[in-house]
């Protein structure tokens, strides 16, 4: 084999054998270039991520993902975070949801005057985010995926919750807090949802995007009444939007995505004054 063939064949190899080693192990990250859209890994190495990833940047944190080695730098995708301790809680949590969904059956819809369960999911920011994450806040729960290409559908809901998010900005009220949480799990990781949101004008001051086990969102949106079936590549689905109290009761409930972002404005506004009184 001729040296230029052998050299190419040996840095092939090589990217090979480090996506092996990488794909689904965890890695630290030491530095992060939002610029660049890179991370450097513990390790040395260093890997082109999304936008998203790499304004979160993990630095100092452990991550997990899948390699794409036919690039230079490799790149790596579907990051998750890895924490033992996080990881822990999360099992427990979900686990408690899982079991309290079986075991209320048709019953686990949560109804006006119910409270939410615990849940434990993943932030935009990739910070475990649980139900009291929101205690003493009012707060507007509705669901989505990134992918979804139907304009009266995700689009639209993602459209009034941001409108809804510059009302807020735009009011003295400071209890309300917007969080939308994804179908699709297994492509919306933390910096896809970050990409997401910042790409169509969203800030985080009062706004949550939340992703996490498939398994335990499966089990929210059978509480919070949402039903979802996959079908031609995509995901069909009903849709709700839920308002909260600060205790995590459901006080209000609007079907469908043609929600009107001033009768949710204006329901905060009452709730938040009332507290006040």
């Amino acid at each position: 084999m001729p040296r230029s063939q052998t050299t190419i064949f040996f840095h092939f190899l090589a990217l090979l054998l480090g996506a092996a080693a990488l794909n689904g192990e965890t890695v630290k990250v030491t530095s992060a270039d939002p610029d660049a859209q890179t991370l450097t890994l513990e390790d040395g190495r260093t890997v082109n991520v999304g936008p998203g990833d790499a304004r979160i940047g993990y630095v100092g944190k452990q991550i997990k993902g899948e390699l794409e080695p036919m690039t230079d730098p490799p790149t790596l995708y579907a990051i998750w975070p890895v924490d033992p301790v996080n990881d822990s809680i999360e099992k427990s949590v979900n686990e408690k949801l899982h079991n309290d969904t079986i075991l209320q059956g048709r019953k686990a819809f949560r109804s006006l005057g119910d409270y939410l369960p615990d849940f434990a999911l993943y932030d935009q920011n990739g910070e475990m985010v649980r139900k009291n994450t929101f205690r003493g806040k009012n707060v507007v729960y509705n669901f989505i995926f990134t992918r979804c290409q139907m304009p009266k559908m995700c689009p639209a809901t993602t459209a009034r919750t941001l409108k809804l998010q510059k009302m807020l900005d735009a009011s003295d009220l400071k209890d309300a807090h917007l969080v939308t949480i994804t179908f699709d799990p297994e492509y919306d990781t933390p910096g896809i949802l970050n990409e997401y949101a910042v790409q169509r004008g969203a800030h985080f001051d009062n706004y949550s995007l939340l992703t996490g086990d498939p398994d335990a969102i499966e089990d929210l949106m059978k509480q919070f009444g949402i039903l979802t079936i996959a079908e031609d590549g995509t995901i069909n689905h009903t849709m709700a939007t839920i308002m909260t109290d600060g205790n995590g009761m459901v006080v209000y409930r609007k079907e469908g995505s043609m929600w009107s972002p001033q009768d949710f404005f204006d329901r905060l506004s009452e709730r938040e004054k009332g507290q006040g009184s």
